[in-house]
């Protein structure tokens, strides 16, 4: 719970060394991990299997996933 006792939603963790970090079902990024070559987030030694990091040369190769970062929100929003 945040200010005021609402409950915020997150779906997007931080962008981080030209990384974006999405909140996705751990299955989905399984599947992003096999087939696009994508990573889990590891924190310390720990890795968080709802977390992808998905990696961007530049803000154009971004826009291209605007799909998967739509799924983020999404999934957010179910989770509550």
């Amino acid at each position: 719970e945040l200010f005021g006792g609402e409950k915020e939603k997150m779906f997007v963790v931080y962008v981080r060394r030209r990384a974006v970090v999405l909140k996705l079902p751990s299955e989905r990024v399984r599947q992003l991990e096999e087939s696009r070559g994508r990573s889990a987030l590891v924190m310390g030694r720990k890795t968080m299997k709802e977390w992808v990091v998905i990696p961007y040369a530049d803000a154009a190769e971004l826009r291209k996933d605007l799909k998967l970062v739509k799924e983020a929100m999404k999934f957010a929003e179910v989770k509550g």
